[in-house]
């Protein structure tokens, strides 16, 4: 669901979806960290993604097929001279893995939590006005972005250490939402907290452009389990994939239950 979404916003038609859904796929695959005797596979099937993906979007700018979503607004402007091609590709591969990857381990990290805790998703069933609450907690409990690298323009004073100016300084989301000096009890996942303030989303000039994309889907989403799905059960192993800075799962058998 999210990568037709963000595709269909990006002006794709619905018979290349499923492309644009593998070419996602690929090009997430490189930004793993585990490192094995399939990696040069692994880089190979990125590089590939990458280079069909910016085929694609050559051939349907030169056709004007994609000039009816945000691609095709982006065009115009490179018409005008303020946008580059190369800038075009990476924008749309910026948008591609943005609107698919992490919206798509906001759901998945969701079935595991409630999986996990079936009180809370009972709760949800009787009090479907906590949806939008048990988004933002989700989103606090299991941050889809972790953490992300910033470049200090200033000195900066934290307490008693000094951040020079010119440090790269990683920020780590997910730490900051497990504070518990900003959220009583962290590491308990509870659909009734008023989770304002978290930060998955980032912050002020950095805050996440698809913020309110990804919180109208999760919503979506489990307004249909908890109207559809009495429960929701983990049925085999799952795994982590190994991004330091994406948080969601590779694999997460589960059975809903109707």
């Amino acid at each position: 669901m999210p990568v037709r979404i963000i595709a269909h916003i990006l002006g794709v038609p619905p018979e290349d979806q499923d492309d644009f859904r593998r070419w996602s796929d690929g090009i997430i695959e490189g930004f793993q960290l585990e490192l094995g005797r399939d990696l040069p596979a692994r880089f190979a099937r990125t590089v590939t993604a990458l280079l069909r993906l910016n085929g694609y979007l050559q051939r349907q700018i030169r056709s004007g097929r994609l000039m009816d979503g945000v691609l095709g607004d982006l065009h115009g402007t490179n018409e005008e001279g303020g946008i580059t091609g190369e800038e075009l590709f990476w924008f749309a591969v910026l948008l591609l893995v943005a609107g698919n990857e992490t919206t798509t381990n906001l759901l998945s990290t969701m079935l595991l939590t409630l999986s996990r805790d079936p009180e809370q998703y009972e709760l949800l069933r009787e009090r479907p006005e906590l949806v939008p609450s048990a988004i933002e907690e989700q989103l606090r409990y299991s941050s889809p972005i972790q953490g992300f690298y910033r470049t200090a323009v200033a000195d900066h004073q934290i307490g008693p250490a000094t951040i020079p100016a010119g440090s790269r300084v990683l920020l780590l989301f997910g730490a900051a939402n497990r504070d518990p000096r900003q959220f009583p009890d962290p590491d308990a996942f509870d659909v009734q907290r008023d989770a304002a303030g978290h930060l998955a989303f980032g912050s002020g000039i950095h805050l996440c452009l698809g913020a309110h994309l990804a919180r109208a889907e999760g919503q979506a989403v489990l307004r249909e389990l908890i109207d559809r799905v009495s429960r929701v059960e983990v049925t085999g192993p799952y795994a982590w994939n190994t991004n330091s800075a994406l948080r969601g799962l590779s694999r997460l058998p589960v059975t809903l239950t109707s």
